[in-house]
């Protein structure tokens, strides 16, 4: 299967899945050199600013430094943070055939968030693979939205769009909405960080 959000990519679901792990295992682990390519990000910088440009047009120190902050506040919430992990892995749950079949007529068939996370919350998947329960809450919540900034960077959806989860007011949350968006795209294609 293909990814539902394709710009330039040209990566399976499968690869967009092992790419998004591997860069949250980076940011776990602070792992700078495994977040981000810096030798295609580098050769970009050459096309854009001519062959004696020095550096990349990734993200920067600080902006890494910002992902890692985030990533340690998080894991002090582990159901949360737990939920964030298998987020990564079911956020695409809504594409699946047999479970689009096995529930239709119950949710948007246009929205594969919206399908995952129907399909997240009717399976169960929370609890199945969660240690605590809250973790079933937060994986709805995460793969309900986990493309919404990617909609909106793309201009499909309105910035007000965003209203839906602080009306959740939970910053936590947020932040990890945030981070499970950041980390889709750049795991889709790097150069989308730009």
């Amino acid at each position: 299967m293909n990814l539902p959000e394709q710009v330039r990519s040209a990566s399976t679901l499968k690869e967009h899945i092992l790419t998004s792990t591997r860069k949250m295992q980076a940011l776990v682990r602070k792992d700078r050199t495994g977040l981000q390519d810096t030798a295609l990000l580098h050769k970009l910088a050459q096309r854009e600013f001519g062959p004696l440009a020095a550096g990349i047009v990734g993200l920067n120190e600080f902006q890494i430094e910002t992902l890692e902050g985030l990533v340690a506040r998080l894991r002090e919430n582990s159901p949360l943070f737990e939920a964030l992990i298998l987020s990564l892995l079911f956020r695409d749950l809504g594409l699946l055939p047999e479970l689009r079949e096995k529930y239709r007529g119950e949710y948007d068939p246009a929205d594969h968030a919206q399908a995952g996370a129907h399909f997240v919350e009717k399976e169960k998947f929370g609890l199945r693979y969660g240690k605590d329960e809250n973790v079933q809450g937060y994986l709805t919540v995460l793969v309900r939205y986990h493309n919404l900034f990617h909609h909106m960077i793309r201009g499909e959806f309105s910035f007000y769009a965003v209203q839906e989860v602080v009306d959740l007011k939970d910053k936590d949350l947020l932040d990890a909405i945030f981070l499970s968006s950041f980390i889709a795209m750049f795991a889709m294609e790097e150069t989308l960080v730009i």
